[in-house]
C-alpha cells in the first residue's frame, strides 16, 4: 500500500492532467499550471469528475484544520470555504443532482439550499430544484414565493407549473382558486425576457387581464427586446403594449447584441443609430453587429471606439486596426491596462504610436488606473514616463485610490521598487506610513 503522502502527490498529479484536458480539448484555452487550477474545482463540478470533486475538499478541509479543530466542540466547517458555493452553482448549471446530494448529506451545508434553489430555477433543473425543495422541508422550512416569479427564466414550462399552484389560493367561501396578480404579472415579464410566448399565456389563464395590456410590467416590450425575439415583441405589440417615445429601441437592440433587431426596428424606423449603438456592440464582444454597423453606419465610428475595444480584447483590437482609420488615443492604452492586458498594452506598444505618449506611465500612477505590475515595468522598460513632479497630496490621493477604490496593490509595490528613479524627492516608505496612521487602513484590507 502507498504511503498517504504518496497517493496525495499522486492525487494531485491525476487531476491537475484532468483538468488540463478540460482546458486544452473541451474550452479550447492555453493549458493551466497546477497552482492555477486547484483554486477551481467548479470545472470538476462542471464536467463530473466526482470522485476528484470529493477528493479536492476532503485534502482541503485536512489543509484548513487547525489545532483547536481537534478537540470536539470545534470543527472546520465547510461552508466557510471560498469556493464551495461557486461550486454547487456550478454543479446546478450542469445538472449535477449527484454532487448536490453528496455535499448536502455529508456536510449539512443547508445554508447553501436559499440560493442553489434560485439558481435551479434560473437554469430550469427542476431535479434539483424538487429535492432541494424537500430537504429544506425537512428542516422545517419552505421555500421563498419570488421563486415563481424567476421561474420563467429557466425556460421550463413543467417547473413553472409547479411553482405557480404553490401560490394560488382557494377560497373555502365560494369554492374558487385565485392567484396572486402581482406575482403573475412580474412571472409574464420574465417570460417575456426569454421569449416564451407559450408561458405567458399560460400565465394570463391564472388572472383576469381583461383590460390588456394591464397584465405587463411598464418594461414588458423592453423585456421582449432582450429576448431577441421578433415574434415576442410582435406578440406584445398586437395586445395593446406601445412603444415609449423616450427609449431608442435601436440602442436598446445593441445593448443586448441582438443584431436582427436592431434591423427589424430599422425597417419600421424606431429609433435611430448614435455612437452608444457602436458601443453596446463593442462592449459585448459582438463582432458580428460591430461589422455590420462598419458596413451600413460608418458615421458612428470614432476613435474612442477603438479605445472601448482595447478594454474587450486584443482580437477586436486588430479588428479596429485593420478596418477603421479613427485610430485611438491613449486612452487605448489605459484601457488595456486596467484589465491587466499586458498581450494588448504590448501589442499597441508596437504597433499604433496614438495609443501612448511618453508619459503614458504618469497617467496610469497619477490617476491612478488599474494595472498589473508587470505593466507597469514593461512601460518603463520602455521609457514611456518622466520624473513624477508631484507633493504630499498627491502621494495621499495616489495610496487611498490603489488600495481604496481600485484595489491595485501592484501600484504601490511599483512605486516603492523605483522610487528612486520615479520619485527621488520622497521616502515612499516613510510617507506610506504616514498615511496610514493617520488615516488607517482601508477595511477590506483587514
Amino acid at each position: 500500500m502507498l504511503p498517504q503522502l504518496e497517493v496525495e502527490r499522486l492525487l494531485r498529479v491525476y487531476i491537475f492532467q484532468q483538468v488540463r484536458s478540460i482546458h486544452v480539448d473541451y474550452l479550447r484555452e492555453k493549458s493551466l499550471k497546477w497552482n492555477e487550477v486547484e483554486c477551481k474545482p467548479y470545472l470538476l463540478a462542471g464536467y463530473n469528475y466526482f470522485q476528484l470533486l470529493k477528493e479536492y475538499y476532503k485534502q482541503r478541509i485536512e489543509n484548513n484544520k487547525k489545532w483547536y479543530h481537534k478537540f470536539k466542540f470545534k470543527d472546520y466547517s465547510l461552508k466557510s470555504d471560498s469556493t464551495i458555493n461557486h461550486t454547487l452553482r456550478i454543479a446546478v448549471r450542469h445538472d449535477r443532482l449527484e454532487i448536490i446530494k453528496y455535499f448536502m448529506d455529508r456536510y449539512k451545508l443547508y445554508d447553501f439550499i436559499d440560493r442553489l434553489m434560485n439558481e435551479s430555477v434560473l437554469n430550469g433543473k427542476s431535479e434539483i430544484f424538487h429535492y432541494l425543495d424537500q430537504l429544506l422541508r425537512s428542516i422545517g422550512k419552505i421555500h421563498s414565493y419570488g421563486f415563481m416569479v424567476r421561474s420563467p427564466r429557466g425556460k421550463n414550462m413543467e417547473l413553472l407549473q409547479w411553482l405557480t399552484e404553490k401560490i394560488s389560493i382557494h377560497n373555502s367561501e365560494d369554492n374558487t382558486i385565485t392567484y396572486p396578480k402581482k406575482m403573475i404579472s412580474n412571472a409574464i415579464g420574465n417570460a417575456a425576457r426569454v421569449g416564451r410566448i407559450d408561458m405567458i399565456e399560460y400565465l394570463m389563464s391564472k388572472c383576469d387581464f381583461t383590460n390588456n395590456p394591464d397584465f405587463a410590467q411598464p418594461f414588458i416590450l423592453e423585456n421582449c427586446i432582450m429576448s431577441g425575439s421578433i415574434e415576442m415583441v410582435e406578440w406584445i405589440l398586437a395586445r395593446g403594449v406601445n412603444y415609449k417615445p423616450t427609449i431608442n429601441y435601436i440602442e436598446l437592440s445593441a445593448k443586448y447584441g441582438h443584431l436582427n433587431m436592431v434591423q427589424y426596428f430599422e425597417r419600421n424606423n424606431i429609433g435611430h443609430f448614435t455612437g452608444r449603438t457602436v458601443a453596446n456592440a463593442v462592449r459585448l464582444d459582438n463582432l458580428q453587429l460591430v461589422e455590420w454597423l462598419h458596413y451600413n453606419h460608418s458615421e458612428l465610428f470614432t476613435s474612442s471606439t477603438m479605445d472601448l475595444s482595447a478594454k474587450i480584447g486584443l482580437s477586436l483590437v486588430k479588428w479596429f486596426h485593420s478596418n477603421r482609420t479613427e485610430g485611438c488615443t491613449i486612452g487605448s492604452m489605459i484601457n488595456a491596462s486596467f484589465n491587466h492586458d499586458f498581450e494588448t498594452v504590448k501589442w499597441l506598444r508596437e504597433n499604433r504610436s496614438d495609443s501612448y505618449n511618453n508619459r503614458i506611465l504618469n497617467e496610469i500612477i497619477i490617476h491612478p488606473y488599474p494595472s498589473s505590475y508587470e505593466i507597469l515595468k514593461y512601460l518603463y522598460d520602455q521609457n514611456l514616463y518622466e520624473k513624477f513632479n508631484v507633493n504630499q497630496r498627491n502621494i495621499e490621493n495616489i495610496f487611498f485610490r490603489s488600495v481604496g477604490d481600485i484595489r491595485c496593490e501592484d501600484i504601490l509595490n511599483f512605486m516603492i521598487d523605483y522610487q528612486n528613479q520615479l520619485f527621488s524627492a520622497f521616502d515612499l516608505k516613510k510617507e506610506f506610513r504616514k498615511v496610514i496612521k493617520f488615516y488607517g487602513m482601508p477595511n477590506y484590507m483587514f
